[in-house]
């Protein structure tokens, strides 16, 4: 009995699928893609990101880093 990774057509769907994320995750400013590639990829936290970005959680999860004044930063 063949493994759903084993199946050509689900290896086929899923090497489709991963195109198509790529190509989406491309299409993305460089802030929000920094940002996908740090939660899904390197799995890092939300809280992990802000501290990498010097900032707060809700800036990463709003996408407003770049956009609101750095009152939070000594």
């Amino acid at each position: 009995r063949t493994t759903p990774a084993q199946n050509p057509e689900h290896r086929t769907a899923n090497m489709q699928l991963r195109q198509m994320i790529e190509q989406a995750v491309d299409t993305l400013s460089e802030e929000f893609r920094t940002v996908f590639v740090l939660r899904e990829v390197e799995e890092l936290s939300v809280d992990e990101v802000a501290k990498r970005w010097g900032t707060i959680n809700y800036e990463v999860v709003c996408g407003l880093a770049d956009r609101l004044p750095r009152i939070y930063n000594e």
